[in-house]
């Protein structure tokens, strides 16, 4: 029997996408190379809260602290114990145009294996480009959202608090349903004046897509619903209103919840807890598989699941066959729209 202990928005959403990636992250403790996704994710979370800790002087020095930490992070700086003396250097070799001279130079980025970069091979020229592309991408992008923020909030009242920790310590029990509950609201902001005031649960998502348009599940999720049951429950009051920050496009967007998100909250943590509990961890394929880090280990773990081994000696998943029988004629789209179509973004 497992015991579930306190659950978090992570824990539940991890398990109820699936079961085995849940026992592989938080039962075995599986250490797998993290998706460079949500390393991006965790310093932008990391340098926001600094804002508010230091005093940054301008917009550029605010975002020259994220590229600091963005590369920093790469290299594995900040790991620590076993993670740290296990991690190894992978170097990616790319040329880089002088901006005095005009010239061309040969540059070398150091990134630390511990991050999931994808299937880039350092010692592929094609593939350190694209490797150091990405790289460079989300430095850019982490900069402009840094930028952003130190401008929109430069003059703003400070919030309440940030990076509200809960559940961490043995004293700090919030339960619902008889479930304790762990977690970090991102910031807790109090408007005293205008048609706006009152409480607000801010959190901030880096996420490429903006949900305005399909809020379906925005206002039915249940990493909200979580923040708006803990706030009530330590402050005494009622929001109002649970904000989405997408940074990407420095949108912000409201939410609410009420007695019936809570019941909802309670009877998913009774059967997540349950099944937990249970030892039930069946692996859930679906083509969620691609944004996760432990295809490997889970290969492994769900063999007795999924028929004949899909994995090689070397640990690596075979690669599909292409059937070309149906191929009459060459595509006709250039690479880069055949790409933005297959992403939905043509």
């Amino acid at each position: 029997m497992v015991d579930p202990g306190r659950l978090s928005p992570s824990k539940i959403t991890t398990y109820e996408g699936c079961p085995l990636s849940y026992h592989l992250k938080y039962v075995e403790h599986v250490i797998v190379p993290e998706n460079i996704r949500l390393v991006f994710g965790k310093e932008v979370h990391y340098v926001l809260e600094q804002f508010h800790k230091k005093n940054f002087k301008t917009p550029e020095s605010f975002g020259g602290f994220f590229v600091w930490r963005w590369f920093s992070a790469l290299e594995g700086k900040f790991l620590k114990g076993k993670r740290k003396q296990q991690s190894k250097i992978k170097e990616y070799k790319y040329t880089q145009r002088n901006r005095e001279t005009g010239e061309l130079e040969e540059k070398v980025m150091s990134v630390s294996d511990h991050i999931n970069l994808g299937p880039w091979n350092p010692e592929n020229e094609n593939h350190c480009k694209k490797a150091v592309g990405i790289i460079f991408g989300y430095m850019g992008l982490g900069r402009r959202i840094a930028e952003d923020f130190y401008r929109r909030h430069k003059s703003k009242p400070e919030p309440v608090a940030i990076e509200k920790r809960f559940g961490f310590k043995k004293d700090e029990v919030i339960e619902i349903g008889g479930h304790e509950l762990l977690g970090v609201i991102d910031r807790i902001d109090f408007i005293e004046q205008g048609g706006n005031a009152g409480w607000y649960i801010t959190d901030y998502k880096t996420n490429k897509h903006n949900p305005k348009e399909d809020a379906f599940t925005f206002h039915r999720n249940i990493q909200f619903t979580l923040y708006s049951y803990v706030f009530r429950q330590l402050f005494g009051e009622v929001e109002k209103a649970v904000l989405f920050y997408h940074l990407r496009s420095g949108k912000v967007l409201k939410t609410h919840r009420s007695q019936q998100d809570y019941d909802y909250l309670r009877i998913t943590l009774d059967e997540v807890a349950e099944d937990i509990e249970h030892d039930r961890f069946r692996p859930f394929y679906g083509f969620h598989c691609n944004m996760c880090d432990y295809k490997g280990p889970c290969e492994e773990e769900s063999k007795y699941y999924g028929g004949p081994s899909i994995i090689t000696r070397e640990g690596k998943i075979i690669g599909a066959e292409e059937f070309t029988d149906w191929y009459d004629v060459e595509s006709n789209l250039s690479p880069d729209v055949e790409e933005r179509v297959l992403e939905g973004t043509y």
